[in-house]
């Protein structure tokens, strides 16, 4: 789906970005993105 760990930290950022601008809708159906919200929030912890 992405090339790289970068490619993929930056669409994780993209999509936590989205999540806080919805105010913390954790289902996004349209991406799929559902089951990874946790690791997307992890990740972004664990780099910021």
């Amino acid at each position: 789906m992405y090339k790289t760990d970068k490619e993929k930290l930056i669409m994780a950022k993209k999509t936590l970005k989205t999540l806080n601008d919805n105010k913390g809708v954790e289902k996004m159906e349209v991406t799929g993105f559902e089951t990874v919200v946790p690791t997307i929030r992890k990740i972004d912890t664990d780099i910021t």
